[in-house]
């Protein structure tokens, strides 16, 4: 089950009522299976941040996962192009928000300091 649930998991994600399925799984707590969910979408991270639907399951991943998990998550999005592209939009400047909230130490510091950058550039 888990692994049709995995293949399908972008699809499940921008559902009405699919992505509340998949943050019920990611509340579980099983840090293994929210691995495998993360690794599932990093590839569309921008994209799913940007829909009303998957952009809840993007926030969950970044509440629920361990901070390994959570630091590919934040890896990905330490790029200005990135950051600038969820910054401007309605609910990726929500998943935006709350990578700043989970991030810790050097990636905390990195995403601010692309975050002035692009402030120091407008």
């Amino acid at each position: 089950m888990s692994k049709n649930l995995i293949l399908n998991i972008k699809k499940i994600c921008k559902e009405k009522y699919g992505n509340y399925v998949i943050q019920y799984l990611l509340q579980l707590g099983n840090q293994n299976f929210n691995r495998k969910i993360v690794l599932a979408l990093i590839d569309e991270l921008v994209v799913l941040s940007k829909l009303k639907f998957s952009s809840n399951v993007i926030e969950k991943c970044l509440n629920f996962s361990d901070e390994n998990t959570v630091n590919i998550i934040l890896q990905y999005m330490i790029k200005p192009n990135i950051i600038c592209e969820m910054m401007y939009d309605n609910y990726g400047n929500y998943v935006l928000q709350k990578a700043l909230a989970v991030a810790k130490g050097d990636l905390r510091f990195s995403l601010f300091k692309v975050l002035y950058k692009i402030q120091s550039n407008n």
